[in-house]
């Protein structure tokens, strides 16, 4: 979408043809141009994730807008799961945000100007069972986002917070064949999106101003009891919906309590 309307799009990932299928699609899109560099975000090393956007400015000029959305997700039973793939999820989904953001943070408070915005999920303000791994990754990401929003707004950066729910992605479906079948009925009829209808949503909840900014009607109304300190798009809004929210969190919470303990009584 920011191609189409003449932007420089960068894209890093791990899989070259990926990359290179990706830049392709996006080229018949508009007027703008693209270029994509391989590199490892699941714990990248800061001099190396320096030299990446060294090279990424070397030929488009400044990074205006940085977009993390890099991690993974897969769901399991916290009595089931590898400890170290706690670690793995913390490196993978939450480290990496830190090591990236910080080392543009740097260049673009030094300018005076840029954009960061952090994709987080809506599991980084809720939670659901069987991911114990995941969600505390989701979470670590709005507290960053929350504090580097203050600490940067003097150095006319901003900062945006994407919370979507689930999108139609590969990963999504690797996901889901893993997934655990008391997440799955907790999760119920949560909305799917499709990723172009996730980015629209994202850019427009950007073009207003918002710092928070979700795909999910649920969050809308959990989030004024939810959000903690953060700022917040309409105060006023957020004051009438609490008592609601407080129900929709209380809710949320039985559903989750109620399927695992259907979950136990199968097992025995």
């Amino acid at each position: 979408m920011l191609y189409a309307k003449g932007a420089k799009v960068t894209i890093v990932a791990r899989t070259e043809a990926k990359l290179k299928k990706a830049a392709e699609t996006i080229s018949k899109e508009g007027k703008g141009q693209v270029q994509y560099f391989c590199f490892d975000l699941s714990n990248p090393d800061v001099n190396k994730v320096e030299e990446l956007f060294t090279q990424a400015e070397d030929k488009f000029g400044n990074v205006e807008y940085l977009f993390c959305n890099a991690g993974s997700s897969l769901p399991t039973m916290f009595l089931e799961a590898d400890l170290d793939y706690y670690e793995s999820q913390m490196k993978t989904n939450y480290l990496n945000y830190v090591k990236t953001s910080q080392t543009m943070a740097k260049r673009m408070a030094q300018r005076r100007s840029g954009t960061i915005v952090y994709v987080s999920s809506i599991l980084g303000a809720l939670t659901c069972v069987g991911y114990s791994a995941y969600s505390p990754s989701k979470h670590a990401i709005k507290a960053l986002a929350d504090v580097v929003r203050i600490e940067l707004a003097p150095y006319n950066v901003n900062v945006h917070l994407f919370l979507p729910g689930s999108i139609l992605t590969p990963g999504y479906y690797e996901e889901n064949k893993m997934k655990p079948e008391v997440s799955k009925r907790v999760e119920g009829t949560a909305d799917f999106l499709e990723p172009d209808k996730c980015a629209h949503i994202l850019l427009n909840g950007m073009e207003r101003g918002n710092y928070l900014i979700t795909t999910e009607m649920l969050f809308e109304l959990t989030n004024p009891a939810s959000i903690g300190s953060c700022d917040r798009s309409n105060v006023l809004l957020n004051l009438a919906l609490a008592p609601l929210s407080v129900l929709t969190n209380y809710f949320i919470n039985y559903v989750n309590h109620s399927e695992m303990a259907k979950e136990k009584l199968k097992k025995e």
